[in-house]
């Protein structure tokens, strides 16, 4: 393959932008199932029945899953095309393959009883009423389904970056407005290899990953990843309270940085 020249400035900045609204878009699509999780789960739990509730919520709910999973996958591999584009590398013929990424009933099924009926069970041991248990347990179920349909998009784009020869790594982009934790994960930068580590993802998680290219002078680190490591080195002590009110502040660097892209409203997503 030859590669084309170095990515100048425009391009690094469309590359980055068009990985935010990637993410954004995947987890507005989210936001669709969730909605329809919603209305199967007040179809079918029953407070007196909590066990017959999981039998019934999770059939129809892991199709769901499963079925938003592979919906996200054309979008990731259109992502993936366009950033190819961008950097100016000619599409081979693997690369007219769709992105593909891993199918698990069971571990859908898992997810489903212990964020949501395992939840409801804890809340009520611990006292709570019965109507607040089950708005937790709903909760914590559409912010762990969010997680299981992201993670396919995140997994091909990853395993992509790994074997392509236009590509050195990948690496981790917010949707508009990522939390604490994922903004110390992207002061990381890029990772070089899908080996060295895998896509930590918490429930309710809107990250994603950005493909890396041979031709980024930068090796895969962004203005806004720089920005977080030296703000994060400065803060190591109390990073949580630091980026939190840093992020408060219209006026900072690092909220100007991470809400360059401003996250939608996509009312469920957390």
């Amino acid at each position: 393959m030859v590669s084309p020249p170095p990515l100048d400035q425009s391009q690094a900045n469309a590359l980055v932008r068009l990985s935010i609204l990637h993410s954004q878009q995947q987890v507005g699509k989210v936001a669709q199932t969730q909605t329809a999780l919603r209305s199967l789960w007040n179809r079918v739990y029953d407070p007196a029945d909590i066990a017959g509730s999981y039998t019934r919520f999770s059939l129809g709910a892991s199709y769901l899953i499963q079925q938003a999973r592979s919906d996200a996958m054309p979008l990731a591999t259109r992502y993936f095309r366009d950033s190819q584009e961008i950097a100016g590398y000619t599409r081979t013929e693997d690369d007219k393959a769709p992105l593909t990424a891993p199918q698990s009933l069971e571990a859908d099924i898992t997810s489903l009883y212990v964020t949501g009926f395992v939840t409801i069970q804890k809340q009520i041991a611990a006292g709570a009423s019965s109507d607040f248990a089950e708005r937790a347990g709903q909760a914590a179920m559409l912010r762990g389904a969010q997680r299981r349909i992201l993670d396919a998009p995140r997994q091909g784009i990853i395993e992509r970056s790994a074997y392509g020869d236009d590509t050195i790594g990948w690496a981790r982009v917010g949707d508009g407005k990522p939390c604490y934790f994922c903004a110390m994960l992207i002061s990381r930068g890029p990772v070089y290899s899908e080996r060295t580590v895998n896509f930590r993802a918490h429930d309710g998680c809107g990250c994603g990953a950005k493909m890396c290219f041979r031709n980024d002078p930068s090796r895969g680190w962004t203005d806004q990843s720089r920005l977080l490591r030296e703000h994060y080195d400065a803060n190591k002590a109390n990073w949580r309270s630091a980026y939190n009110k840093a992020l408060q502040d219209p006026e900072s660097p690092v909220s100007r940085a991470m809400t360059a892209v401003p996250r939608a409203d996509y009312g469920l997503a957390a």
